[in-house]
């Protein structure tokens, strides 16, 4: 996957410096798996939720998403 949406807005995943929908400049800090949800096999492949997180450029906060197994948007933390 290229591109995360949540909603409209849509996020790329690589390292390049985005614009966040309230103008502040964010990238792409990592992406890690939802260790307490065990896999599923879905499609012939073993699926997980994964966790993408981005961090504020001009400050120290981060935000994450969470995705199912299925890539649909889940929560924000």
């Amino acid at each position: 996957m290229k591109q995360i949406s949540i909603g409209k807005i849509k996020l790329n995943l690589d390292f390049d410096p985005q614009v966040s929908p309230k103008g502040n400049q964010i990238r792409l800090s990592g992406i890690a798996k939802n260790a307490t949800l065990e896999p599923k096999w879905i499609d012939k492949c073993w699926k997980y939720h994964w966790i993408y997180t981005f961090r504020y450029i001009d400050s120290d906060k981060f935000i994450s998403f969470e995705f199912d197994y299925y890539d649909k948007f889940l929560k924000v933390f």
